[in-house]
């Protein structure tokens, strides 16, 4: 994989104007975002379409896109094949992290200057999708939706994952554990870098200490299941200081 892209280029209401792609060969993989690994370790087999990831670092604070490269050379019998960045010269699809902040309700904190790690039981919370480069969010238009569900092991699966928990969103509502007034029809906005997600009233989380829920996000056609992501999990804090 390339370094990450750079910002879409948006216009003062942040709909989408322009991209810049990372192309192969062009720069070495990402560090900054994603933990270093050990070359040959990670990629796709294709007789089984799994892939193996390497693990996103703690800097990667917003969404981010790289590029996916291959090297035609990898059966070589030499041990050199695949070793420089020169060798995956073929682009072959761009990668979309996703991640959510958790913040304040809008009348507190319009900007979400201040993200959380946790929430605290009860309390009002609202949550924002950082949308990865590269038009990873639907740009000028609000037919975006969020839900929140309780964990489940396939929550744990990868997005293009057709057994992926959120690909079922299209047919249930979010936990009975989460109050958000107007939730079911809440948009997250236009705007093509962030989907701030507010509805009615802020979200409220109904859960003990030391619970989470998965967040799954839709950002077009909502009505059909494999267009819903697993964009990252809202986690209550473990326990309170007095």
């Amino acid at each position: 994989w390339t370094e990450a892209w750079l910002d879409d280029t948006l216009d003062s209401n942040g709909l989408f104007q322009s991209e810049v792609v990372r192309q192969c060969t062009e720069t070495d993989p990402d560090n900054l975002k994603i933990k270093s690994v050990v070359a040959g370790t990670y990629g796709l087999d294709l007789a089984s379409d799994s892939a193996t990831l390497p693990s996103i670092a703690d800097t990667a604070e917003r969404g981010f896109t790289v590029t996916v490269c291959y090297c035609p050379n990898h059966q070589a019998v030499s041990s050199a094949a695949c070793s420089e960045r020169a060798d995956y010269i073929q682009p072959f699809g761009r990668l979309y992290f996703w991640t959510v902040y958790l913040c304040d309700e809008t009348s507190l904190d319009a900007d979400c200057v201040a993200r959380y790690g946790h929430a605290l039981p009860q309390q009002p919370f609202r949550l924002r999708v950082s949308c990865p480069a590269g038009r990873a969010c639907v740009s000028g238009s609000t037919t975006n939706r969020l839900r929140l569900f309780d964990p489940s092991d396939d929550m744990t699966l990868q997005n293009w994952d057709p057994s992926q928990g959120c690909k079922a969103a299209a047919d249930k509502q979010s936990s009975e554990s989460l109050v958000w007034p107007g939730g079911t029809t809440a948009s997250g906005g236009s705007r093509a870098d962030y989907k701030d997600f507010q509805g009615d009233g802020p979200m409220r989380l109904h859960l003990p200490t030391n619970s989470a829920t998965e967040a799954c996000f839709c950002d077009r056609d909502c009505a059909v299941g494999t267009n819903w992501l697993h964009v990252g999990s809202v986690h209550t804090v473990q326990e309170f200081a007095f």
